[in-house]
């Protein structure tokens, strides 16, 4: 009796250790654990809308993966239509050195078709993957009437604008005589 209980504890044990070695893997539901599987979109906030003479284009600056918050991306790379201000030999070293996300999205100079493009009647698009992406105002604007914009979005999941034209006034100066 005694040889059997230390031949089951034993085993347990064998079988204990074994199974300290095997990993965990969670699905979110999906279509995979990989976050370059998963889709993410762009869109305009309801109740906002694009006026008829602007068009946003979109350019994928540094891809990654995120992490299971959705709030953290690690394995940073850059994208498609940035490859770098000469000055880091990593994405991800350029990316840590990025202080001012608005004096980035002045500064940046992005190369070839964007990713998406957001007009007053295509107002979502779909994102290839998660990662910081440049949104640029590129509409002719006639003189005086409207600014033009560039910022920085952080994509994790499907994200929302809600574009902000301002307008210049226009003075009329009369005499009163």
């Amino acid at each position: 009796m005694k040889k059997m209980k230390r031949l089951a504890a034993l085993f347990l044990a064998i079988v204990m250790v074994l199974a300290m070695g095997m990993t965990a893997m969670a699905v979110d539901g999906t279509g995979g654990d990989d976050s370059s599987e998963k889709t993410y979109s762009i869109s305009v906030k309801d109740g906002a809308e694009i006026p008829e003479n602007h068009t946003y284009k979109v350019y994928q600056i540094f891809i990654g993966t995120l992490d299971s918050t959705g709030k953290i991306l690690s394995d940073i790379e850059y994208g498609k239509n940035y490859k770098g201000n000469g000055t880091a030999e990593t994405a991800y070293e350029e990316a840590k050195t990025i202080t001012d996300a608005n004096k980035f999205a002045t500064d940046i100079t992005v190369e070839g078709e964007p990713v998406a493009e957001l007009t007053h009647t295509e107002t979502s698009a779909p994102l290839p993957a998660s990662g910081y992406y440049l949104v640029i105002d590129v509409s002719k604007v006639s003189e005086g009437a409207d600014q033009v914009s560039k910022f920085i979005v952080n994509v994790g999941g499907d994200i929302e604008i809600e574009p902000k034209v301002s307008r210049i006034p226009d003075f009329e100066k009369t005499v009163d005589g």
